[in-house]
């Protein structure tokens, strides 16, 4: 059962980390200053007219705004997108205005073919992961909610969340996702001097008004990780309920085992044995069980998670300090649960016992 509890933990607890490090690593590629509109239902629902552009760009310290729409595609070549994050590619529209080898928006970089023009209509760059997924190439057509596309490029950015993606003219994208003329769902910021992040967040959200959301990337960053620092926490609380039931399992498997050997105890009482050599064998076998347990549970939520990231395309890691954190978890509550029928056991009267049938 401890093997159970310990493999929960590594498995629940890898893929939280994974996902913490695969949003960080997207976190990172944007840099400068993020607008979007303020309403009940968050970013992916926010409309915000491109004549706030010229606003934001006339404001010292800005370099240029980059207006975008990123959704989720509903599907790729006639294929909707089953319920894992494996399956899911976003859409990112913007205005490309050459083929540069940096793509802004999105601190990537073109490996193959080139970058999007701004006279491309009907054409797209796709990420890497989407190339591998979808076994497409430079030339290729790639059918997104049932308009087909050219890819004229491949692009690689640092997070694999950011390269299961597609990029695409901000005019193709209204036409794909019937977006509203004019409008963007965010204006990401980029800025003359990022160390200013904050101060020109600031001049923006005082020219804009209530009716607008500005944050900087390093202030988003923070928030986000002590958002995935509490999932994190929940997941360890979770996964430890299974580890409690497991010691709790040992404990019962151990005062039964303690009640079957009543002759055997007491004849080691009666040839010499004191109450403390009792308790350290009995500790010993309970120890052993953690032991065994931690080990198996290390295979065994390895592998979950291993299998977890390859069938479901949830990132995730195992670290070291997982491994030795759960391992250690698991000989604690294998020491713990042995202590009362240890000290059971060294309460034994030896004739009493030797009395017993």
């Amino acid at each position: 059962m401890i093997a159970v509890g310990v493999a929960a933990i590594i498995a629940l607890t890898s893929l939280a980390d994974g996902v913490f490090m695969d949003v960080k690593s997207a976190v990172a590629q944007v840099q400068g200053v993020i607008v979007f509109q303020k309403n009940p239902y968050g970013p992916l629902f926010s409309q915000i007219d491109e004549s706030y552009i010229q606003k934001i760009e006339r404001i010292a310290g800005v370099k240029k705004v980059h207006p975008a729409i990123i959704k989720p595609a509903r599907e790729i070549d006639g294929k909707p997108f089953a319920y894992n994050a494996k399956s899911i590619v976003r859409l990112i529209g913007s205005k490309f205005e050459n083929s540069q080898d940096k793509i802004t928006v999105i601190r990537a970089e073109i490996i193959e073919g080139r970058g999007l023009k701004a006279s491309d209509k009907g054409k797209v760059v796709i990420g890497t992961e989407v190339k591998d997924q979808y076994n497409k190439f430079v030339g290729n057509k790639i059918k997104i909610n049932g308009k087909a596309f050219e890819i004229v490029g491949v692009y690689r950015s640092g997070s694999k969340y950011l390269n299961r993606g597609i990029l695409l003219q901000l005019d193709d994208m209204r036409e794909l996702i019937n977006f509203p003329k004019n409008k963007v769902a965010q204006l990401n910021v980029e800025l003359e001097n990022p160390d200013e992040a904050n101060k020109i967040a600031k001049l923006i959200q005082f020219k804009l008004g209530d009716k607008f959301k500005v944050i900087n990337s390093t202030q988003f960053a923070k928030s986000l990780a002590n958002i995935l620092s509490d999932l994190r926490l929940f997941v360890l609380a979770v996964a430890s309920l299974a580890a409690i039931v497991a010691a709790i399992g040992i404990l019962n498997t151990m005062l039964m085992s303690v009640m079957e050997r009543y002759r055997e105890i007491g004849t080691l009482k009666a040839t010499g044995w004191t109450n403390a050599n009792i308790m350290q064998m009995i500790l010993y076998e309970s120890t052993f069980i953690g032991i065994i347990g931690g080990i198996l549970g290390i295979l065994f939520g390895t592998a979950i998670s291993k299998l977890v990231s390859l069938q479901i395309g949830m990132p995730t890691f195992v670290s070291a300090e997982l491994l030795s954190e759960s391992f250690l978890f698991a000989l604690v509550i294998g020491v713990c649960a042995g202590l009362y029928p240890a000290w059971k056991a060294s309460r034994f009267d030896p004739v009493e016992a030797l009395r017993a049938e």
